[in-house]
């Protein structure tokens, strides 16, 4: 009887393994070249990149639309591609970055202020970099 015992405990043993293996393989790799790059959090920081790269280290800069409880998660989203560069959630900045999220870029409910500014760059993909009229530099 214990070798009918012990053999049970090993089938069941062995299908407890290749069931987890074959749950193991179906599974999507998290460092796979198919995952790699193409997050929420990847796909936004490839998109500030060149903004990134554009600004001032340190550089403290007015964010436009001014989030809401809608878009406050882009918000910090958009803050945290930006280091060291420093993002306002305020107007009256000599620099404010457009940050134009809609399906059709252009049509994004932007503070009137921002578009009496002049524009500095156009980054595409929705972004903007505008500097006050007054402000000369």
């Amino acid at each position: 009887m214990s070798k009918l015992r012990s053999f049970a405990v090993v089938l069941l043993v062995s299908l407890c393994a290749l069931s987890s293996y074959k749950s193991w393989q179906k599974a999507p790799s998290l460092h796979g070249p198919a995952d790699r790059h193409n997050d929420e959090l990847s796909l936004n920081e490839a998109r500030f990149a060149p903004v990134r790269d554009y600004l001032p280290q340190h550089q403290i800069i007015c964010y436009a639309p001014l989030p809401n409880t809608e878009t406050v998660a882009r918000y910090y989203m958009a803050e945290y591609a930006l280091v060291p560069a420093i993002l306002a959630r305020e107007e009256g900045c000599s620099l404010t970055l457009e940050n134009d999220f809609s399906d059709s870029p252009g049509t994004a409910s932007v503070s009137a202020a921002s578009h009496s500014m002049k524009i500095v760059r156009n980054f595409g993909n929705g972004l903007i970099l505008r500097r006050a009229r007054n402000d000369h530099r």
